[in-house]
């Protein structure tokens, strides 16, 4: 009876100490091979509803792929999707001083899927092959159609989805 008891405790101890090495060393490895994480995916939801949550799913895509676009230009961006979104001077919503929370919550969990399909898209190395044969794989840029930044003239525009004017380099 005691033996049982004794590795029974043993056991348990032996799990408690394998998952408290997972939970240390897991956002190491993470980091190190670039695994994706629940943060990226929110950060790219936070982005889409900020930037498109009254577009029409095409625009919440683009938001999306464009913010992807930027992760992967290793020379003008950050290589991450929050570093992307909260550079300086590129999202306003994320500059403004306003709360970042989403006030609708139906329009944010329709935005965190489509920021979740995206991202896993992304992962899995189709996004490019999709955008690439649409020739979409170097948009960069938008901007609502209600104003016109003193950068728009610097890129090609592509196209027009929902309210955004979309352009890559040119």
């Amino acid at each position: 009876m005691w033996e049982s008891l004794i590795l029974g405790v043993r056991y348990h101890l032996l799990l408690l100490i394998i998952s408290i090495i997972l939970i240390i060393i897991t956002p190491s490895i993470a980091m190190a091979y670039q695994i994706p994480s629940d943060r990226d995916v929110e950060w790219l939801a936070y982005n889409i509803y900020h930037e498109a949550r009254g577009e029409p799913l095409s625009g919440k895509i683009m938001v999306a792929v464009i913010t992807i676009n930027r992760v992967e230009d290793k020379i003008r961006f950050p290589n991450t999707i929050h570093d992307v979104v909260t550079q300086p001077s590129q999202f306003s919503w994320y500059w403004d001083g306003k709360s970042d929370q989403p006030k609708d919550p139906k329009a944010y969990k329709e935005c965190l899927a489509v920021s979740r399909l995206v991202y896993d898209i992304w992962k899995d190395g189709s996004l490019h092959k999709i955008i690439g044969q649409l020739d979409l794989d170097s948009v960069k840029w938008y901007h609502n159609e209600e104003v016109l930044p003193r950068w728009a003239h610097y890129y090609q525009f592509v196209t027009k989805i929902g309210k955004h004017l979309i352009y890559k380099d040119t």
